[in-house]
């Protein structure tokens, strides 16, 4: 028979065990548990984002003129679908990495000639008055015509009023979150929250992405990610800005704990497998914005897609 004290050892092991048991039961099932906010996924105390480049967007003048010359230069276009409002559409070119670009389009191409008449005449502030942070960025896209115009990051611990919160508290304002949709040619809704910079040179920095619908509904995976030239994600984005010093104070503010080194006027902010490049642009050139986005092909290769693709 086992002596009383035995016993006693036995029963206050087995209790040591049980409560281990609970404590990884409740880690892995009890964050988040309070709920969170549409487009936000919880992220545990201390947890720093994984920020990584989402996708590119690419304002086009007519899908389907697009996804044929996409398609000769050796790309895999994806039918995207309409977004909500059906007065916008896109088609995606997905690669291995999971980033995409994204081909925008209005569904008539007056739209577009209607937006730049609104910037020529100085009216498009006040025209846009009643919509969305969200649709009066990608409507100033349309106005500025075709090529690269905008991306996005996003995270799997990222929670977009946190962000909108922490930004907020630097004197950066960001809109959102923004409820965003579209329905693609399957029938299935793809739903998704935003937050958008307004404050600053908001041309050269990107609004953050999170997902209601699986990420997967969104983002083409598998074969569709296979791309015939090799490309296989997206490795750089090149940046251009005449007011350097607060669009890096941006980047640091709203991605903080990012790696970051500058190099004479280029400042390189080091994602989840690519990078973004801040550099000084030249005063009287190009408008500020995107200066390149730089894809990875093959063994160590790069394919650069900038506006002079587009002229």
């Amino acid at each position: 028979m086992a002596s009383p004290v035995r016993i006693v050892r036995v029963l206050l092991y087995a209790l040591a065990i049980t409560t281990l048991v609970l404590s990884a039961v409740c880690i892995s099932g009890c964050v988040g548990s309070s709920g969170t906010s549409p487009g936000e996924t919880a992220a545990g105390p201390g947890t720093a984002p994984a920020w990584r480049i989402d996708h590119a967007v690419i304002v086009v003048d007519n899908l389907t003129e697009a996804r044929e010359r996409f398609a000769a230069a050796g790309f895999s276009v994806v039918a995207g679908g309409e977004h909500g409002g059906n007065d916008t559409e896109n088609a995606l070119v997905p690669f291995e990495d999971g980033s995409y670009l994204e081909l925008f389009a209005p569904v008539n191409p007056a739209m577009a000639t209607e937006m730049k008449a609104l910037v020529a005449s100085g009216t498009f502030d006040a025209a846009m008055q009643q919509e969305n942070a969200m649709d009066s960025r990608f409507m100033r896209h349309l106005a500025d015509g075709p090529g690269p115009e905008d991306f996005a990051l996003s995270s799997p611990g990222l929670n977009l009023s946190a962000a909108q919160a922490d930004a907020g508290q630097q004197g950066i304002i960001l809109a959102g979150p923004i409820p965003m949709s579209r329905t693609r040619p399957d029938g299935i809704d793809v739903k998704w929250h935003v937050d958008v910079p307004v404050s600053g040179d908001t041309a050269a920095v990107p609004f953050l992405i999170a997902d209601d619908t699986p990420r997967s509904y969104r983002v083409p995976g598998g074969a569709d990610a296979m791309q015939p030239n090799n490309v296989t994600g997206i490795k750089r984005i090149v940046i251009r800005t005449q007011d350097q010093e607060n669009v890096t104070q941006w980047y640091d503010t709203v991605l903080p704990g990012v790696p970051a080194s500058t190099n004479g006027s280029a400042t390189t902010y080091m994602l989840n497998g690519s990078t973004i490049e801040v550099r000084q642009g030249a005063a009287g050139t190009q408008q500020d914005g995107i200066a390149e986005i730089v894809l990875a092909q093959g063994s160590g290769g790069e394919l650069v897609l900038d506006n002079s693709t587009w002229e």
